[in-house]
């Protein structure tokens, strides 16, 4: 009897292993989907930002904000800008040993990138055990999780962040450990973007709902880490970074706006939704909730669809996006709806757990932070709370049983997150391979001078051009300015004549270029977070100086 006992145990065991051995082959392709997207990918948006305040930091590393940048107006003090610098110390290390080019910095990405997606399955397991290799495929596979990453500093916010929640909830792990390590990763967070600082209150709330009072000191850790971050910059340059962060205006109707963006963006990144509506009308009682689901759930097809349609037809720009912002609104307020009834399901029936508390505040409170305090709206914004999104959702059905769907929401998200990668990584490229052409074209004893920023200022400068100060500098006749129409903010100087000697208009060749956008990374109003555009992508106009 033992022996029969003890051979049951053992193939179970083994069952278990290939099960686990499974797993990280299915996250070790999410990974390789994504590294693929990215690992050559030219520098974009703020990656310049980002790269410039490294390459001040490995200079000048007891100094980090003490640096001048040009970034949307014109040369200003680094500590303008608007993160703290642990991830940009990071860079400056990784590029001491690797080098600044594309692959070298998307290669430490691509660790943070791997991170993140173990980090969501092991969280998984906990939560939601019997869909965590759904849910993390989901996440690994959306156009959030992977377009985005670049060399910002989201993801590796995003690894840390689920680290986090994950060791608070994590069973087998004892009481100092647990907070000892909670308190450390929300020291790195704050240090590496402020929306962090919402994880000090999560960490205060977990001590006290679970009543360990004698862990208390922990909370002040990551608050002595901002205190010791102040007095740096207090050497550094003379003031306190986090209290200088710009936040702009304040009025009712700009949270209105914000958090309309917020939900637009929401529904942009989480086309796993479709799982979830048809699920609802598949489960629903009554044959009223069922109509409402199946519509939600068409509504939601309309944007995948659409894309793919837009593959062998040109269609019209203003209605596309219109269906787009409305498709995926009514997505994002989807998901909130079913999460928002099942929580208040709970909590009327008093089955509503400590750890889906936990969840909710991560929601709740990376929402609320966004909406109050950032600047714009980003998709990268709202991929903090994917995750609790995510296993909210399927902690209402861990056990649901539809394979055919899931493997459609899965090739659907492939295919959305391929085409927004595509569209993507050609528009970044489109500064990589014109800086360069438009520098050789040109004279070349002659000054060039660019204005701009975003990927165009690091190319640019790497071709050989100087950038323009509408303050400090003075071309000479006979120089040259070079100005791409979408990222040129700046201003020439005053009483210099020009004379337009050429432009250059970008077109979009190929159908899948339409989706290139800026409304990925900043959108604004009745814009989506993915746009659909025929015009030309970019024009760059070259001046001649020909008075000064």
């Amino acid at each position: 009897m033992a022996y029969s006992s003890s051979g049951v145990n053992f193939q179970a065991k083994a069952h278990e292993i290939n099960i686990n051995a499974y797993s990280y082959w299915i996250i070790l392709a999410i990974w390789l989907f994504s590294l693929f997207w990215n690992i050559n990918k030219a520098y974009h948006i703020d990656d310049t930002a980002h790269l410039e305040i490294a390459q001040w930091i490995a200079s000048n590393p007891l100094h980090p904000m003490s640096g001048l940048l040009s970034w949307e107006r014109d040369i200003e003090p680094i500590y303008q800008t608007n993160q703290p610098h642990l991830y940009f110390y990071l860079m400056a290390f990784w590029a001491k040993l690797f080098g600044w080019h594309e692959v070298s910095m998307h290669a430490l990405m691509s660790l943070f990138v791997l991170w993140a997606i173990v980090e969501f399955y092991k969280l998984a397991k906990i939560v939601t055990p019997n869909s965590a290799l759904l849910s993390t495929s989901l996440l690994g596979l959306s156009p959030g999780f992977v377009v985005g990453q670049n060399s910002m500093v989201d993801i590796p916010l995003l690894a840390i962040w689920m680290c986090f929640f994950r060791i608070l909830i994590e069973p087998e792990i004892n009481d100092f450990r647990r907070y000892a390590l909670s308190a450390l990763l929300c020291s790195v967070a704050v240090l590496i973007k402020y929306t962090s600082l919402v994880l000090i209150p999560g960490l205060f709330f977990h001590l006290i709902l679970y009543k360990r009072y004698n862990y208390l000191f922990f909370v002040l850790v990551p608050l002595m880490t901002l205190l010791a971050w102040s007095l740096f910059n207090i050497y550094d340059y003379g003031g306190i970074h986090l209290l200088g962060r710009k936040t702009g205006s304040v009025y009712w109707r700009k949270y209105v706006y914000r958090s309309f963006e917020w939900i637009v963006a929401l529904g942009t990144i989480s086309p796993f939704a479709l799982f979830f509506f048809f699920a609802r009308y598949k489960e629903a009682p009554a044959l009223f909730v069922r109509y409402i689901w199946m519509l939600a759930l068409l509504i939601c097809c309309a944007s995948p669809v659409l894309m793919c349609l837009s593959l062998f037809v040109t269609l019209p720009e203003d209605v596309i996006n219109r269906v787009f912002i409305c498709s995926f609104f009514i997505t994002g307020i989807g998901l909130l709806s079913m999460i928002t009834v099942d929580i208040v399901n709970q909590v009327i029936t008093w089955k509503l757990s400590y750890q889906k508390l936990l969840l909710l505040y991560w929601l709740s409170s990376g929402f609320i932070f966004i909406i109050l305090l950032a600047p714009f709206m980003a998709t990268r914004h709202v991929l903090l709370v994917i995750p609790p999104v995510l296993l909210l959702l399927f902690s209402w059905g861990d056990n649901l049983k539809f394979p055919r769907t899931a493997l459609a929401v899965i090739f659907t998200s492939i295919f959305v997150t391929s085409l927004v990668a595509a569209a993507d990584s050609w528009y970044a490229d489109i500064y990589r391979k014109y800086a360069t052409l438009i520098r050789d074209n040109l004279p070349g004893q002659a000054g060039i001078w660019y204005t701009g920023h975003w990927g165009w200022q690091w190319y640019a400068a790497q071709a050989g051009m100087m950038q323009l100060s509408a303050t400090r500098d003075h071309p000479a006749v006979g120089d040259f300015i070079v100005t791409p129409d979408n990222v040129s903010s700046s201003k020439f100087p005053k009483n210099l004549e020009l004379t337009l000697e050429k432009t250059i208009n970008i077109q979009r060749n190929h159908r899948y270029q339409n989706f290139a956008s800026i409304d990925f990374y900043s959108s604004h109003g009745l814009t989506p977070s993915l746009s659909y555009s025929i015009h030309d992508m970019e024009t760059f106009s070259i001046w001649k100086v020909v008075r000064n």
